[in-house]
């Protein structure tokens, strides 16, 4: 097989995996945020204290969420202002 066909199909074969990803991470965020007590009861289920998910989420609000605005605010300015604006940071 060519190099060409064969580094085509890798990099496709990675984009699939990411695109898989990013659906899991979403598909399992969206569900603990719109299902608390589901959240907390898997939480115990896989023995971590259910006390620990606000502080998951304070987490994930403040260590990633703040960090991305920011990042994006400096990159794209006030286009980005204006779409934060319009759009809720939890969906």
């Amino acid at each position: 097989m060519p190099r060409v066909v064969e580094g085509g199909l890798r990099d496709a074969g990675l984009l699939a995996g990411r695109c898989l990803l990013v659906f899991i991470f979403l598909h399992e965020g969206f569900g603990i945020l719109g299902n608390y007590a589901g959240a907390a009861g898997y939480m115990q289920k896989s023995g971590v204290p259910s006390l620990l998910l606000p502080a998951v989420i304070a987490a994930v609000d403040y260590g990633v969420i703040r960090r991305e605005e920011e990042y994006l605010e400096r990159k794209f300015g006030d286009d980005y202002r204006l779409y934060k604006a319009h759009v809720r940071r939890w969906m």
